[in-house]
């Protein structure tokens, strides 16, 4: 074993936070750490870098019982330090001088990692300007520069783009090839394959423990009802949309429409054209051409703006108000919606419903800063919904949550169509993408597959030997027949 967590206690202010946690990673194995937010997991991690002193346990690493192994440990935190205004390059070489490799051998190294990372072109490049992938490659070539023995990786690819993971992915696979282990956290149900083994805590509890391949995961594909088949009316209408900035071409000429009472899925990687797309359908920016263009029958090419009392949007970061407490958002987004206008007690009428539907009433009094991730995501649904809007528009509205978290909240919104709104959202999630009627993929700016996931999972592999397609792997092989090859 490369290390070893044996009966863990931990205590934070004589609260229980590790209650008598062993987990064992082998060599050259990939150990993913899961559970929901609060379960322990940043705890261990911490612990297991040396960063955070334990009550009671002990910690083998190459079995031998010391503390003097963090050296060949390479650490990841959720929050990972690199230099915004330094180039590729500098980073890693500031990285190298910590670790106090001379810089021959650090050059070599930085070459090497640089092309399996596939991050060689852009080494000149500041790293405030990286994508969100190629930021977390760099981070994780940091932490390679050095040669460690273990790699320990706290939930690295959470917000990051399917794209991106995969390349990620590939990455932690190569090197755990050439010999160095991994413990990694991760929020991502699908992930959880490309693990060998699994440790799974809840308050602090193990509940699982053992190979990947056993885990009970429970997609969300499990338990959504199947898509209705009836006639729909559209409530988004969209022909040959294009959105450009200067001379580039965010949007390209895109056509779809969204049916009532349908969950539509808007799918791809960090810069294909899904935020800006969801900005014009929310009246927050105008389109630059359209042949056609309407949202719950208002033009947007003539009153962009209208549309914005008339739906519901959540946007990628939650816009609450963290020194109100919870029942004063809600009050506030009410009266903006105008339902201030119809008597205190309609909005208070208004509070109550969305607060039963969300699950808020225990929190009402509690300051929004001090709330938990997964209620504040709840709130922020309610503050979108509380004038009941035909359509909402969700922007990878569970990005940064636990799976439980994340599972809760897809409730939420399938209660919300079977009361007849019409969900747009979109996800890096595949496991939650499966939960859609119907889902598009964009890509570069251009819509390149669009239909019910069955069709989608028939159209790319009726004639192969794959018979059990997923929806990452349409995902990939949409853009990969686009004639863009996802890099």
């Amino acid at each position: 074993m490369i290390l070893e967590l044996l009966h863990i206690q931990k205590k934070i202010r004589n609260k229980p936070i590790l209650n008598d946690v062993s987990i064992s990673i082998q060599k050259g194995s990939i150990h993913g750490l899961v559970g929901p937010d609060g379960a322990g997991k940043t705890t261990l991690i911490r612990i297991a870098t040396g960063l955070m002193k334990f009550n009671s346990g002990s910690i083998r690493f190459n079995g031998q019982t010391s503390e003097n192994y963090f050296s060949d440990i390479g650490y990841m935190p959720q929050s990972y330090g690199l230099y915004l205004d330094l180039t590729v390059e500098e980073n890693i070489q500031f990285y190298s001088d910590i670790h106090g490799i001379n810089r021959d051998e650090a050059k070599k190294r930085s070459d090497q990692l640089l092309k399996f990372s596939k991050l060689s072109d852009f080494k000149k490049r500041p790293t405030g300007k990286l994508s969100g992938g190629m930021y977390k490659k760099l981070a994780l070539v940091t932490v390679l520069i050095h040669r460690p023995k273990l790699l320990i990786l706290d939930e690295p690819t959470n917000g990051v783009d399917p794209v991106s993971r995969k390349e990620f992915w590939e990455l932690i696979h190569q090197f755990v090839s050439e010999g160095i282990s991994c413990l990694i956290s991760t929020p991502y149900v699908e992930e959880i394959s490309k693990c060998h083994t699994i440790t799974m805590l809840s308050e602090g509890n193990v509940v699982y423990n053992g190979p990947a391949s056993e885990f009970p995961t429970q997609p969300h594909s499990a338990t959504v009802t199947s898509p209705s088949k009836n006639v729909k009316t559209n409530v988004v209408h969209i022909q040959n949309l294009v959105k450009t900035f200067g001379n580039f071409v965010a949007v390209n000429r895109i056509s779809f429409s969204v049916n009532s009472s349908e969950i539509f899925g808007f799918l791809g990687a960090n810069g294909a054209g899904k935020t800006t797309t969801i900005r014009i359908l929310c009246g927050i920016m105008p389109p630059t051409h359209a042949d056609h263009a309407t949202v719950l029958g208002i033009d947007l090419l003539k009153n962009h703006e209208l549309v914005k009392s008339h739906i519901g949007y959540m946007s990628q970061k939650f816009s609450l108000y963290h020194d109100l407490t919870a029942r004063e958002n809600l009050e506030f987004y009410g009266g903006l919606y105008g339902l201030r206008d119809h008597g205190k007690k309609y909005l208070n009428d208004k509070i109550d419903t969305v607060s039963e539907l969300t699950g808020l009433h225990d929190v009402f009094n509690e300051l929004v800063g001090y709330l938990p991730a997964g209620i504040k995501q709840r709130l922020s649904l309610a503050c979108a919904i509380i004038h009941e809007p035909r359509i909402v528009f969700l922007d990878e509205p569970t990005a940064g949550v636990d799976i439980k978290t994340r599972h809760n909240f897809w409730n939420l919104i399938r209660m919300l169509k079977e009361n007849g709104t019409t969900i747009f959202v979109t996800t890096h999630y595949m496991d939650e993408a499966e939960s859609c009627d119907r889902v598009a993929i964009m890509h570069m700016g251009n819509i390149v597959a669009l239909d019910t996931i069955p069709a989608l999972k028939h159209q790319y592999f009726k004639d192969s030997s794959h018979k059990n397609p997923t929806l990452e792997d349409v995902f990939f092989e949409a853009i990969i027949q686009s004639g863009e090859q996802p890099t």
